[in-house]
């Protein structure tokens, strides 16, 4: 419990937030007055520009699991990992807004479609893990991460999933735009969701989407892992991740002005 205390002082200090206790948003149980934080802070969040989609549907499935009787240690680990998770979607929120609006994009010079399985160790296409490294390509980038992805799907025990090019470029498109016009979320300025950004991309089919972004310049596969663990330790991000009904991903991946990478992964269906 001292875990959520401290990441909600630090959600607080970055959203300069003062409790709204919502009325009747959580429901009496495990952790009251702690979900009753959490509901506020993700208000704040979300007036704030920050895409809280995924952590309002970890929060509804708290809630649910209070109404069926879960202990109060059960849902204050689930807490615990909901507020952690939202603490860096805000930073990389913070991150991002303070970012110059230049950025570049380093087009792809290998082969898009070297995915694997995931079996034994996993190892980095391109040197790295010193900040001395080369500055990878992003199709390097893009590459590793479907075999990060492959191989959490594969320890879960799930198949793997292919790399789809048309929703590469969908993925490259929206990483690009939220550097581009300074905002992290789903939903982009014009208005348009996943599903809208696909069908303009000529794909037709349902998508689901993660999105991180990293500040640091550092080598490319350090900053694919640190994306992927950020991911991975999100509920809903890592449910999109380990959906059992995927089938395809298409990852894009953009350089900003200081040497951080915007992620965007589709997934479909």
């Amino acid at each position: 419990m001292k875990s959520i205390l401290k990441i909600l002082v630090v959600l607080a200090a970055v959203l300069n937030a003062t409790t709204v206790v919502a009325q009747d948003a959580v429901a009496p149980g495990p952790a009251f007055e702690k979900r009753k934080q959490v509901y506020d802070y993700l208000v704040k969040a979300k007036q704030a520009g920050v895409g809280t989609t995924p952590y309002e549907k970890a929060l509804a499935e708290i809630e649910s699991d209070v109404k069926a009787g879960k202990s109060e240690g059960e849902i204050s680990k689930r807490l615990s990992s909901l507020t952690s998770s939202l603490a860096q979607q805000v930073k990389n929120f913070k991150a991002m807004k303070a970012a110059p609006p230049a950025y570049q994009s380093v087009r792809p010079t290998g082969s898009m479609s070297g995915s694997s399985g995931g079996h034994g160790d996993v190892k980095p296409p391109m040197g790295g893990g010193v900040a001395s490294g080369r500055r990878a390509n992003t199709g390097e980038m893009e590459a590793y991460m479907v075999t990060l992805v492959n191989k959490h799907r594969k320890d879960a025990g799930l198949g793997s999933l292919s790399q789809d090019s048309t929703l590469s470029t969908i993925a490259r498109g929206h990483a690009a735009d939220m550097i581009k016009r300074k905002f992290f979320d789903h939903v982009n300025p014009s208005g348009e969701d996943p599903r809208a950004r696909a069908r303009a991309g000529g794909y037709s089919g349902w998508v689901r989407e993660n999105i991180a972004y990293t500040i640091y310049s550092l080598p490319g596969s350090v900053l694919v892992e640190m994306a992927d663990k950020d991911l991975m330790n999100s509920p809903g991000h890592r449910k999109n991740i380990l959906d059992d009904t995927g089938q395809s991903v298409g990852i894009g991946i953009v350089y900003d002005a200081k040497g951080g990478i915007s992620v965007c992964q589709l997934f479909s269906p």
